[in-house]
This record gives structure tokens, sequence and C-alpha cells, in this order.
């Protein structure tokens, strides 16, 4: 029953997960690629969140309010970030090492 009662809000969360992190305008020269991947991860973990609530719910029923809480906390923080237009990007070590791993990777398929 609860998994049906969540179901339409599932679209509606990852819709607004989608535009709390793509939406706020950038220039050209910023690369929206850590934020679409930010936005994917945020989607599987609210998502995993309501399957892990539904398994753990089976032995232990108040476990079935982690999906509602889930859900009603991603809604508000992403409203609340689309109304204050804030651009939301990753943390700066995850920006980091990803710079690292690309300059790695071009290093060595760079022509010698």
């Amino acid at each position: 029953m609860h998994d049906r009662l969540t179901a339409p809000l599932y679209p509606l969360a990852f819709m607004i997960i989608a535009y709390a992190y793509l939406g706020a305008p950038r220039t050209t020269r910023q690369s929206r690629t850590l934020s679409l991947v930010s936005a994917v991860v945020v989607v599987t973990l609210v998502r995993f969140s309501g399957f892990a609530s539904m398994v753990f719910g089976i032995k232990f029923p108040p476990a079935l309010a982690l999906q509602y809480v889930v859900l009603f906390g991603v809604l508000g923080l992403g409203l609340s970030a689309i109304s204050r237009g804030a651009i939301i990007e990753p943390p700066a070590f995850v920006t980091n090492a990803v710079a690292a791993i690309t300059e790695r990777f071009a290093r060595r398929v760079a022509p010698t």
C-alpha cells in the first residue's frame, strides 16, 4: 500500500531534483557534467531509499516512514533551492578528483 501511495510522488521528486541541479543559468564555459552526474546519483539514492524502506518495513513497520521522510525532504529542499535560484554544485574535492583523473587519462592517451 505504501509503495502505491508514494509511486506518483517519485516522478515529481525526480523532476524537482533535475531542475534544482540543472535549472540555474550558467555560462557556456561552466560544465554541467558533474551537476548532471550528481543529479543522477541523488535520484538513485532517493529511489533506493524507497526500495530499502519497503524491504525493511516487512519486518520493522516503522521503517516505512523513511520513504515519506525522504520524498518530502527532497521535495522541500528542491523547491527551496529552486525558489532561491541556488546553483547546486558538487563539493570541491569531487571536482578536484575528477580533474586529476581526467588529466592523467589525457596524458596517457596523448600521442608522444
